[in-house]
């Protein structure tokens, strides 16, 4: 039996020896492999340098062509503009030799005309030149610079002018415009707070009819209001309070709890152009008639769909449609505030009114 298990562990030993044998076998052929790729790989490296070398040298070579090259276009470039400048200078004497070219044929002219006369008409005619110029011994000798200077300067106060006219008029332009459109804005914002003005009025006031007017310059000055030459220089509120498009009163005309109605209206109407986020109101109903309180609680509420509404008062209209309440007192010298139900918030208002009507 042993040595039956001898021969087993030689057999195994044998095998490994094998399988190892094989396996070393296959690194060396895969190390040979990777030696040949290795120096392929190397080869290569070794092709690319001495190409990128070759290529750097073919870039400097361009690179000092383009320079030379662009040393002889500037070259030229100014050889040409010496030429330009020496055929301009040649055109300029050019053009001083036929002026004075033709300043030869107009004296040649004059002296075919003298070499015709006889010499006492040459002396007679010399004596009168003489005469005419004794005429001008005085002559200021620097008049034709000054004519000149006098000139350039009026051209040049005739361009100035031209400009400021220029800009003058589209200054003017600009402030025309900045009217027209100034009017056209202000008209159609009173338009839209005239119709949320009659509208907040109708539903304060039952069967109420309100407008605001744009009053003229001389409307204006009527009113106590001086114009200045506008084409809207006031704003005139009329109501009627009963319902006749007949009977419109003016806010003077109206009595304190109407004129806080119409004051009401109108804030509201503003607002609605530009709604704000929340809105704090003082007291605004502390000089209302009990039906004014009640629309204008309404109206309150309303509104408070689409804003946040603070109101402070002493009625309890208000307190009819409100959701939150808080009661504001002083304890001790100092005021405190505290949230209170719609019950006792009508309660201290009862009892506070109570208490007015006492102490009358």
């Amino acid at each position: 039996l042993e040595a039956e298990m001898l021969r087993d562990t030689q057999t195994d030993r044998e095998e490994l020896l094998q399988r190892r044998q094989r396996a070393v076998a296959r690194l060396e052929q895969e190390h040979a492999g990777l030696q040949g790729s290795l120096k392929e790989a190397r080869q290569q490296l070794s092709n690319a340098d001495e190409l990128l070398v070759a290529k750097k040298t073919e870039h400097e070579k361009l690179q000092s062509e383009d320079q030379q090259l662009q040393a002889k276009i500037n070259h030229g470039t100014s050889r040409m503009d010496e030429i330009v400048m020496k055929i301009n200078g040649i055109v300029k004497k050019k053009n001083e030799a036929d002026e004075k070219l033709r300043s030869l044929t107009i004296l040649s002219a004059d002296m075919n005309r003298y070499k015709e006369m006889k010499p006492a008409e040459l002396i007679k005619e010399l004596g009168k030149t003489n005469k005419e110029l004794g005429k001008f011994e005085n002559v200021n000798k620097k008049a034709i610079d000054q004519f000149t200077t006098f000139t350039d300067q009026l051209q040049e106060l005739q361009r100035k002018q031209k400009e400021i006219d220029e800009s003058r008029m589209a200054v003017e332009d600009f402030v025309k415009r900045v009217d027209e459109e100034k009017e056209a804005t202000l008209l159609q914002t009173m338009q839209q707070v005239d119709h949320h003005f009659g509208q907040i009025f109708s539903e304060l006031v039952k069967n109420g009819v309100g407008r605001l007017r744009m009053l003229q310059p001389s409307e204006a000055a009527d009113d106590g209001n001086e114009g200045d030459g506008a084409k809207a220089s006031g704003v005139r509120i009329e109501v009627s309070f009963t319902g006749q498009n007949t009977s419109f009163l003016t806010m003077s005309q109206l009595s304190g709890g109407q004129k806080t109605v119409v004051a009401i209206a109108l804030v509201f109407a503003m607002q609605r152009l530009e709604p704000a986020p929340f809105y704090l109101f003082d007291e605004i109903d502390a000089a209302l008639d009990s039906q004014y309180r009640t629309a204008v609680a309404k109206l309150v509420w309303r509104s408070s769909k689409s804003a946040q509404m603070i109101i402070t008062t002493f009625r309890k209209e208000i307190l009819e449609t409100a959701n939150q309440f808080y009661r504001v007192y002083q304890k001790n010298r100092v005021s405190r505030i505290e949230c209170v139900s719609q019950q006792e918030a009508i309660r201290v208002i009862e009892e506070q009114t109570r208490r007015e009507n006492i102490d009358g």
